[in-house]
This record gives structure tokens, C-alpha cells and sequence, in this order.
């Protein structure tokens, strides 16, 4: 699948870091409460921008996109983000209509097989782009493409995975 069009949500610009995980083990009514919880534990001013989005998020509208672009968020950000996809049930994983943490370039490929893991596979769109993601987080992405059977777009541009991958991911039909 080729990328062509940016994606549109809780979208921010700018660094942040990445801290313990603090889902594990701790209730949470939602989705958006466990998404909010992790970006404030990764810190820093891009993810604290997008957790009081999702905050103040309008409740009515049952999905929806969670965009953290340019925030800084390496592979243990990445956990983090993971961690709280998983604490939550799968109907309420499946709110989530679009992903991305584009231009985070600390992600790679531990952050990629992170989130492979933990993605809901009705996710609509996936953004990584220049995350530095090699063939190792690339494959763990393919093998969860795969299943995601809500997927119509992968963005992975710009990132460290080989041609081979590439053409993979390029023939990959639904």
C-alpha cells in the first residue's frame, strides 16, 4: 500500500520523552484514558498537547484518530503506547480509527514490533513515517497487516526497511 494522502486527528508538533509504564495495572474506563495516561507518562510538550486533545475529545463521536507527530516518542514511548492499547477490551481498542506517530526517529525497531503487538487489527490507517524502522519492526508490521483486516492505508516512508520489504508491503492486497 502506498501513502497518499495525511492523515487528519490529534495531530502536534514538537519533543517529548519517554518514561516507566505506568498502565500496567491500573483500571481504566477507556481507550482515550489509557492513550492519555501513557502520553503523560512519555512527557514532554508534544504528548502533553495530544493528552489534553484527547481530553477534551467530543464524547459523541464513538471513534477516532490518535496523531502524535514530531513528538519525540522512542521505542520505550512506544511501549508505553503499547501497554495501554492492550490494557484495554478489543471493542474499546477498536474506537480507534487512525494511528500515527510519524517522525519519530527514535521509534525503530523496537518500537515498531511494540506496537505490531499491540495494535487493534481494526485500525483503518497506520502512520510510522521516519521512524527509522528497519526490516526487523518492518516484518513485525507486515505480519500485523495482515490480520488487520480494517486497514486501508500504511505509511512507512522514509524509514530503514529494505526493497525487498518495501515490494511486500506494496502487494499487499485485501
Amino acid at each position: 500500500m502506498a501513502c497518499s494522502a495525511a492523515l487528519a486527528g490529534i495531530t502536534t508538533a514538537g519533543v517529548g520523552g519517554a518514561g516507566a509504564s505506568g498502565i500496567v495495572g491500573k483500571p481504566l474506563d477507556s481507550l482515550e484514558q489509557a492513550l492519555t495516561q501513557a502520553l503523560r507518562e512519555i512527557g514532554g510538550p508534544t504528548c502533553i498537547a495530544a493528552a489534553e486533545r484527547l481530553e477534551n475529545r467530543d464524547a459523541r463521536d464513538a471513534h477516532f484518530n490518535f496523531h502524535v507527530r514530531g513528538g519525540g516518542i522512542d521505542s520505550s514511548g512506544a511501549v508505553e503506547i503499547a501497554n495501554a492499547l492492550k490494557f484495554v477490551s478489543p471493542e474499546a481498542a477498536a474506537m480507534l480509527a487512525s494511528f500515527s506517530l510519524s517522525y519519530s526517529t527514535g521509534l525503530g525497531d523496537a518500537g515498531a514490533i511494540a506496537l505490531a503487538d499491540a495494535l487493534p487489527p481494526t485500525l483503518r490507517d497506520l502512520g510510522l513515517v521516519g521512524c527509522n524502522i528497519g526490516d526487523v519492526g518492518g516484518l513485525a508490521l507486515h505480519e500485523w497487516a495482515r490480520t488487520a483486516k480494517g486497514l486501508k492505508m500504511i505509511c512507512i516512508e522514509h524509514s530503514q526497511i529494505s526493497a525487498d520489504l518495501k515490494l511486500r508491503f506494496q502487494h499487499f492486497q485485501r
